[in-house]
């Protein structure tokens, strides 16, 4: 039987927390080590001027481990869609992911669950294993029995980003201000339904500013494009402590808010139109 590393990671990040089995016994032996708690970050989300959802990340980093958990719901086109991932990375000798689920709902109705492993062979990552599936498609129509499908993806040399984890990832690959090409942008899942979880998207190019005279500095992803310059798909402001004041993914906006904030009720327009302006642009 495979052990999960997503399940051995994240029992890990219940049971030695602060007042878990592990910080208890390391007292025990006059050791006062205990991992940090994880990082809770609520969101309020917007399209446009138009509140649309929220997010809640949790993040938790346990020997050598970043766990990179999201929720996150918007209404589209007047229903509520929720994508629910879990990412997880081993962080030596750089952040290399190992494992991610997802599961998709629209309307209350499951539509898709998946899971992704990265695979090595001969000492170097290769293929993304994907195993999904299907419940019920964006029409709501079920599916009875539900499909399945399991593939290889290969995997573009050079880091992976899940776009979820992104502002958590990137400012380990660029520590200071610099330049970072060749990065690979793991859109997970691609879409809400059936059978695109995982779309990789290598050529991304990841840039870190200096501090301002404030103390914030930016991570902004571009993406090439055909015909003209770069342009960017994600834009991430952070204060002088690292913290992330300000998120801008593709025609979304998350802003940092208070738990009760980011989970009032929204009655808000769909998304922009494609043809509008793209992050910080």
């Amino acid at each position: 039987m495979r052990w999960s590393l997503l399940g051995i990671a994240l029992g890990l990040a219940a049971t030695i927390g602060p007042g878990g089995g592990g910080a208890t016994a390391a007292a025990a032996e006059g050791d006062s080590w205990a991992p940090p708690p994880p990082e809770e970050t609520w969101f309020q989300v917007f399209a446009g001027s138009a509140r649309v959802g929220y997010a809640h990340h949790k993040v938790s980093r346990v020997f050598g481990t970043l766990i990179v958990e999201e929720q996150f719901q918007a209404l589209i086109k007047g229903k509520v869609a929720r994508f629910d991932t879990v990412v997880v990375y081993a962080t030596k000798g750089g952040p290399q992911p190992q494992e991610a689920t997802a599961t998709t709902a629209l309307a209350g109705v499951k539509l898709m669950e998946g899971k992704v492993t990265f695979d090595a062979k001969g000492g170097e990552k290769a293929a993304a294993r994907v195993q999904v599936k299907g419940f019920a498609d964006r029409n709501l129509k079920i599916t009875s029995p539900p499909k399945a499908q399991t593939s290889e993806q290969p995997v573009p040399d050079g880091p992976v980003v899940f776009q979820s984890a992104l502002p958590y990832v990137a400012p380990l690959l660029v520590p200071k201000a610099g330049r970072l090409e060749g990065v690979t942008l793991a859109e997970f899942p691609d879409d809400i339904d059936f059978p695109a979880l995982l779309n990789l998207k290598p050529g991304r190019t990841l840039e870190r500013t200096a501090p301002d005279p404030t103390g914030r500095w930016q991570i902004v992803m571009t993406a090439p494009q055909r015909g003209g310059p770069p342009a960017p798909v994600a834009r991430m402001t952070f204060d002088e402590k690292g913290a992330l004041v300000k998120h801008e993914w593709a025609k979304f906006v998350f802003q940092p808010a208070s738990q009760e904030d980011a989970l009032a009720p929204v009655e808000a327009a769909p998304p922009p139109a494609k043809d509008d302006k793209k992050p910080g642009a």
